[in-house]
């Protein structure tokens, strides 16, 4: 009887040497593009362990990446049928809302980002996925619900800020536009994220106002949804274009250079970090951020932040800014991984 189970067991061991063996030949050539020598390779797993959900999962993947939506479907569906690994949830609910989604059915996508979030409340991705899909379909409004979500299940998930900053816009909700696209720069990796964000906020904020020879108005986007807060923000942004200047040149006039587009930015945007501050969230108005501007503001960091976000801009400004700046550099680094992104 021994002897039996001993030789069970050792085919058990092998058999799973063997299935692991070929789930890595199949990434492989996924990985390479090589997506049917891929699938061969993952159902040659699947007879060794035919309720495994993440084989499953990997053969529904490539067939998604050749197209083959209908394979990929039947194969994602399975995998939901049999999971019970929590940490499978988002990768399998999101491979099926995006095979809805390229198969131009919405409404099936958003049942399977819901479905996958009830499974784990604290997901960025499915929450995001969904916001995506109501873009699509054009209900800016129930995207940004749906962003909302995401950013505040994280505070490093660049491409949800991003989201969330250029629906603001489209709503006229100043203050998350603020909020959302001053925070991009700082935690995006991709250049083009960190460039979007800036020429946003440069562009929304400089055109607040018009001049012609010397008169100057105010020009403040018409939104029917802009709360009475959101109207402050970008009326006080407006109005300190026109009062303000540095020597003879005013903020208000055209800006010629990239050395002038980042004294523009820097001077407004520890403004609109101070006003961000001063705003208290409300039930209907959440906004994940506010907490941060708070902390920049009691520890006297708005400067240091706008130069280090728009370090882009200008890098000889910012270079020489940093060259008798580094202790505060350094503390705003200090404060925002210890303290805001806690992590050491």
């Amino acid at each position: 009887m021994k002897r039996i189970a001993l030789f069970i067991l050792a085919t058990a061991i092998l058999a799973l040497a063997d299935m692991g063996s070929l789930m890595t030949e199949g990434t492989k050539l996924h990985d390479e593009g090589q997506y049917d020598a891929a699938i061969a390779k993952y159902k040659q797993a699947e007879k060794l362990e035919p309720n495994n959900a993440l084989i499953k999962y990997e053969i529904s993947y490539s067939y998604y990446m050749k197209r083959d939506m209908k394979e990929s479907l039947r194969y994602i569906k399975a995998s939901a049928n049999i999971n019970k690994d929590t940490r499978l949830n988002d990768a399998i609910y999101s491979m099926m809302g995006s095979i809805y989604d390229d198969s131009n059915m919405p409404d099936s996508a958003l049942a399977a980002y819901r479905k996958g979030t009830s499974f784990n409340q604290r997901s960025y991705l499915l929450p995001f996925n969904a916001a995506i899909t109501f873009r699509r379909i054009g209900k800016v409004d129930s995207a940004k619900v749906w962003l909302k979500k995401a950013v505040a299940n994280t505070k490093l998930h660049e491409t949800s800020h991003l989201q969330m900053f250029t629906v603001s816009r489209e709503l006229g909700n100043w203050i998350d536009f603020y909020s959302y696209a001053m925070y991009t720069p700082l935690i995006a990796k991709k250049k083009e994220n960190v460039s979007a964000a800036l020429s946003d906020l440069y562009n929304v904020t400089k055109n607040l106002v018009k001049c012609k020879n010397t008169n100057c108005e105010t020009t403040l986007p018409k939104f029917e949804k802009t709360s009475d807060e959101d109207f402050a923000v970008v009326t006080t942004l407006a109005f300190t274009q026109i009062l303000d200047s540095v020597g003879h040149r005013h903020y208000h006039e055209k800006d010629t250079s990239s050395t002038q587009q980042m004294e523009y930015l820097i001077h407004m945007l520890p403004k609109a970090i101070k006003l961000i501050a001063d705003f208290k969230n409300t039930k209907n108005t959440e906004n994940t951020l506010t907490t941060f501007y708070k902390g920049l503001v009691k520890n006297k960091l708005e400067e240091t932040f706008v130069y280090i976000i728009c370090r882009e801009v200008d890098y000889p400004t910012f270079a020489k800014w940093k060259l008798s700046h580094s202790a505060d550099y350094d503390k705003f680094y200090k404060w925002a991984n210890e303290e805001y992104l806690q992590t050491k």
